[in-house]
């Protein structure tokens, strides 16, 4: 907004002390929940990642502001467990663009979809919150990371770099090993890993000394590599609106240069 619009911005961060009563104040949901009493009411409120509005501390942020406008944003509007998003303050659903349409226009590359030989049995696998659950799945994908890696070289004749999406943490530190003993050069990161640790997986990723970027949750939101122009779902999902569109969306951004294809 400061680049586009010129317009006064504060950010609140954990320890900020922002302006409170510049036109627009950008922060994250747990740091403004406990400061609702500072926030002005009124106005627009705008939400990313508009599926978690259900939560409580929205909600606090949501009853604080009493918006007279409130936009959300999501790529994932089916929520895990069912819900609506009515209840949580909106009452109009507007569809964006379809990929096939981006892709057409340039904005998102042309993909390739492959199914892999190797299948995962699901059968009699728990629902847990709207998806299987982590702990069975683990026990499903043992031993299945070698045909993995064999894929990746059969299929990604390109050596696109790679963002490998597993079960569990566990379950990408596996796929890494496996990758790594085929001679590719591979890492796996998660919400634990050491920041420095994790920026230089990034940094290697971006410069390409990393071909393969292994990670589970770490890329169903806010993730943000344009580099990635391959995506390997080792996860079978109940979810597969909103978890493949999201993932997805990894790979396929045109930014920096990149090719037409994922």
């Amino acid at each position: 907004m400061r680049t586009t619009q010129g317009t006064p911005l504060s950010s609140l961060w954990q320890a900020a002390n922002p302006d409170w009563s510049a036109p627009v104040l950008v922060g994250m949901v747990p740091t403004l929940a406990r400061r609702v009493g500072q926030l002005q009411t009124g106005g627009v409120l705008i939400a990313d990642e508009a599926h978690h509005m259900g939560a409580a501390s929205w909600q606090r942020v949501r009853e604080a502001v009493a918006p007279e406008l409130l936009v959300g944003f999501t790529a994932t509007p089916i929520r895990p467990d069912g819900r609506g998003l009515g209840d949580a303050g909106f009452d109009q659903l507007i569809e964006g663009t379809p990929p096939k349409w981006l892709m057409e226009g340039g904005c998102l590359c042309q993909c390739e979809l492959f199914a892999a030989d190797s299948q995962i049995d699901t059968a009699g696998v728990r629902t847990v919150r709207g998806d299987y659950d982590v702990a069975e799945l683990q026990e499903r994908v043992a031993g299945i990371a070698r045909p993995v890696a064999g894929t990746w070289q059969k299929l990604n004749t390109g050596r696109l770099p790679t963002l490998c999406v597993g079960v569990s943490v566990e379950h990408a530190k596996e796929l890494t090993r496996t990758f790594r003993s085929a001679g590719i050069t591979a890492m796996a990161v998660d919400g634990k890993t050491p920041t420095a640790q994790r920026d230089q997986a990034f940094a290697d990723f971006h410069s390409g000394q990393l071909a393969e970027l292994a990670c589970c949750a770490l890329v169903e939101e806010g993730l943000d590599v344009p580099e990635a122009g391959c995506l390997q779902l080792v996860r079978p999902t109940r979810r597969a609106c909103g978890y493949y569109g999201s993932s997805r969306g990894r790979c396929s951004d045109r930014r920096r240069g990149r090719s037409g294809r994922c």
